[in-house]
């Protein structure tokens, strides 16, 4: 005899399976709401796995990124960083600077980069370094400082007319070549090599589009808020002072034009500010407007016709090259920012430059918000010159992955 079984109800099965469904409806939710820690569903072009400090692109798409290293030499620890250079599409590269060779010497020095500025031809280089040297070993007196370096793109050190270091002299033996005391032995050492660079103290180091000048900035009041302006031309050793007199809150150079956009602020750091044009080359300058509060990040457009900037902490104002040019105003939020390529957008790593934060595209002139790289928190970022490209440099080792912009574009 066969037992009739009878199915059961809808309200049975509802209630059976009610707690798995608000599960995976919880599950869904949960997923939608705080995406992945890595962008896994694009693609990059190439990764840099390395503990990469700062990265730049050239203007025909190369990338030069240094890589932090620490030795221990002899009692000290010393950081010497390696400087590298890849193609675009990450399958050839070459490293043109060996920390290690220029740290492991008798003579204690220690470096690291924390800038590297391409020239506007994707030939030269200037590399802006953070140097530590022993003045007495004996004393254990070490001095720093900041000071710039220029190179090819193969690695070959430019140098300066004139200002090349002496040949050092005939190293005294000791009686039946017997060792002086190790500390004396290095103080001499430290001694005999004395270097000599218009770069001591410098920054914000760029070759301008001549291809024979570089141009910077001296500290004028410390701690670095006001500046002087210098130029360098290495074949000649001519050393220039622009616009001398006048001193400046920022500058950002428009290298590919030999101009440059500057806060001039003559009277002291609480003095009235305006907003300048230079024309490097022929030093000229042209007053745009007046500026109030003005907070940095000094950002020239990729057309040279615009520049950005903070005032008064969380508004983002730009304005056009014509004086007295309507600004455009914009409440942001501080943070470092690019601009894409054709000056519709701008993208914001919202919090101060030194921080990791998350990112956000603004458009131009509307100034409409679209989260940017899944809203996830990156260390740095920058957008290659011709906009093809976009370097991410993520939080904590500082791996570099350079993508399409398209991947990411607004």
């Amino acid at each position: 005899m066969t037992r009739k079984t009878t199915p059961p109800s809808s309200s049975l099965l509802l209630k059976f399976f009610a707690p798995a469904i608000i599960a995976a409806v919880m599950i869904a939710v949960s997923v939608a709401a705080f995406p992945s820690s890595s962008t896994d569903t694009e693609k990059p072009k190439f990764i840099i796995d390395e503990d990469c400090p700062v990265f730049a692109f050239s203007a025909d798409n190369h990338v030069a990124y240094a890589v932090r290293r620490i030795y221990n030499w002899k009692k000290f620890t010393v950081e010497g960083d390696d400087l590298w250079i890849s193609n675009e599409t990450g399958n050839k590269r070459k490293k043109i600077i060996e920390g290690d060779k220029l740290v492991k010497t008798t003579t204690f020095h220690s470096y690291s980069i924390h800038d590297i500025t391409w020239s506007p031809d994707s030939r030269r280089l200037t590399i802006e370094k953070t140097t530590e040297q022993i003045n007495s070993a004996k004393k254990g007196d070490i001095s720093s400082g900041e000071t710039i370096e220029l190179m090819d793109s193969d690695g070959h050190e430019i140098p300066i007319k004139g200002m090349e270091p002496p040949p050092a002299p005939p190293k005294p033996q000791g009686k039946n070549g017997d060792k002086k005391n190790q500390d004396q032995d290095e103080d001499e050492d430290e001694n005999e090599k004395p270097k000599f660079s218009p770069f001591i103290g410098a920054s914000q180091g760029t070759w301008l589009a001549d291809g024979a000048t570089v141009a910077f900035l001296f500290e004028a009041v410390k701690p670095n808020l006001l500046f002087e302006i210098h130029t360098i031309q290495p074949a000649t050793g001519k050393v220039k002072t622009l616009f001398a007199g006048h001193l400046f809150a920022g500058v950002v150079w428009d290298a590919a034009h030999s101009t440059a956009f500057a806060v001039q602020r003559d009277k002291g750091t609480d003095g009235p500010a305006d907003l300048l044009w230079l024309d490097l080359a022929h030093e000229i300058g042209n007053k745009i407007a007046p500026i109030d509060g003005f907070q940095g990040q000094l950002t020239v457009s990729p057309s040279g016709r615009r520049v950005g900037y903070f005032r008064d902490g969380d508004y983002l104002e730009i304005r056009d090259i014509t004086p007295n040019s309507k600004p455009l105003s914009l409440r942001v939020g501080y943070g470092r920012f690019e601009w894409s390529p054709d000056e519709r957008y701008i993208l914001l790593k919202r919090g101060p430059e030194t921080r990791s934060g998350n990112m956000v595209w603004i458009s131009i002139p509307g100034g409409d918000f679209t989260p940017a790289m899944h809203d996830l928190v990156f260390r740095d970022f920058h957008i290659s010159p011709d906009g093809h490209w976009i370097g991410l440099m993520e939080v904590g080792k500082r791996i570099v992955k350079i993508y399409p912009a398209s991947t990411f574009a607004p």
